[in-house]
């Protein structure tokens, strides 16, 4: 170990292991020095390794900012279709990778014309259903089976929420983009 001692006329190094070292002052004071094993069982060693574990923490576990939203709004065309059968939402994957929607049991005015609006971040898809305009309640209510290609779904999973304001039901949904890949769900009210 080497000790290093200082004093008011001189400065010396020694070495412990020799033998006879003359220091001409006797207000001399002797400072540790650390060896390079000594650093580690050190308190500044300790508080050195928290920061650096904090920082790495910090860097690992920073979540990136939020994707912007991507909106779409699609006509829905309508085909005649049965009441009694309950609202139901489905969704296939067709072998050009685009996806095709069906919401059967819509039971809306004869002149409708629905859209959706579909908000799509990152994995996830929000998808509403609205009249496009006024609906007349002159005409008489009618049974709809609404079908919708939904292109803008990339490859992997999405999840998918759907709400219908002409209905006033809703449903949630997990796809997978792959060819011939099917789901749906009844929807609730």
């Amino acid at each position: 170990m080497m000790t290093f001692y200082y004093g008011a006329n001189i400065a010396t190094i020694v070495d412990s292991t020799a033998q006879n070292v003359w220091i001409k002052d006797d207000i001399c004071k002797k400072i540790p020095t650390f060896g390079v094993m000594e650093f580690f069982s050190s308190t500044g060693f300790y508080c050195l390794a928290i920061v650096v574990a904090m920082a790495l923490l910090g860097i690992l576990l920073h979540q990136s900012p939020p994707k912007p939203a991507e909106t779409y709004v699609l006509r829905l065309q309508l085909l005649p279709g049965e009441a009694s059968v309950g609202e139901q939402l489905a969704m296939r994957v067709l072998p050009d990778g685009t996806m095709l929607l069906e919401h059967a049991g819509i039971v809306a005015p004869a002149d409708a014309a629905i859209n959706l609006v579909a908000e799509r971040r990152g994995d996830r898809v929000a998808i509403v259903e609205k009249y496009a305009h006024g609906a007349s309640l002159v005409s008489g209510m009618v049974a709809w089976r609404g079908i919708a290609q939904l292109g803008f779904l990339g490859k992997g999973r999405t999840a998918v929420r759907f709400e219908s304001e002409v209905t006033g039901a809703w449903c949630t949904l997990a796809v997978l983009n792959v060819e011939g890949y099917a789901a749906s769900s009844p929807m609730s009210l």
